[in-house]
């Protein structure tokens, strides 16, 4: 029976914990607010990640496995960002900027399905992928090349991402996450060996963000807000 850790430290590199600090002197100290959609997304830089671990592939790489670690960050990103990821200042931004806009998308949706007698939507969806039978007629290098560019480890159709945090926030909200995950991991009581496994993407992924931290962490996405100073108090201890 294997063991369960309590929690595994997970280090985040120096030049990454200057951003964190930036990142909360922007939002605490001078009432801004990180100008949103922040582009790249998160479900943008998860797939350069991938794209990137592709082309760089050994013997020893197991996209797969990859594949499987990225959706689960995405995953988990979506689902934790409202209420582990948020300064208090953004959470009425977040309301703006996710759950009005989602409200208003299904508004339309379902009014388009109430004035169809027989909607498509998911038949255009299946249309655009590629079919088994043609699969079958490339070759090996042709199968990569689908794989990688469509980033296999994320089958959400481009219109959903738009209803979720991972295709509005950007990398200061990424970087957020790895801080809290030792954390989010003890809670969910994985094996030792899986958080071991999960521990090494995670360091690859975070290296990843140092080598373009200089196009990723930009002081000029954050935005002047009106916030007062009684706004003034952290939602969550990300330090």
């Amino acid at each position: 029976m294997e063991d369960f850790p309590e929690e595994v430290p997970l280090t985040i590199p120096p030049s990454l914990k200057s951003h964190l600090e930036d990142d909360c002197f922007w939002i605490l100290r001078r009432n801004k607010l990180i100008r949103l959609p922040r582009k790249p997304t998160v479900e943008t830089i998860l797939r350069d990640f991938y794209l990137h671990c592709s082309a760089n592939a050994t013997e020893e790489t197991n996209l797969p496995l990859l594949a499987e670690v990225l959706d689960g960050i995405k995953i988990y990103f979506d689902f934790m960002l409202a209420d582990h990821l948020l300064f208090a200042q953004e959470k009425s931004q977040y309301k703006q900027a996710v759950e009005e806009k989602r409200e208003q998308k299904l508004g339309v949706k379902r009014k388009q399905s109430e004035t169809e007698s027989r909607p498509q939507s998911n038949g255009a969806v299946v249309n655009s992928l590629p079919q088994q039978g043609n699969l079958e007629n490339t070759t090996d290098s042709s199968k990569m090349e689908v794989d990688s560019r469509q980033a296999s480890w994320d089958s959400s159709p481009p219109d959903s991402q738009l209803l979720m945090p991972s295709g509005i926030y950007g990398a200061e909200h990424l970087l957020r996450l790895f801080v809290r995950m030792p954390l989010f991991l003890s809670r969910a009581q994985l094996p030792a060996g899986h958080v071991q496994t999960l521990h090494h993407y995670f360091k690859e992924l975070l290296e990843y963000l140092c080598s373009r931290r200089q196009e990723l962490f930009l002081e000029e996405c954050y935005e002047d807000t009106m916030a007062t100073n009684a706004e003034n108090e952290m939602g969550t201890n990300y330090m």
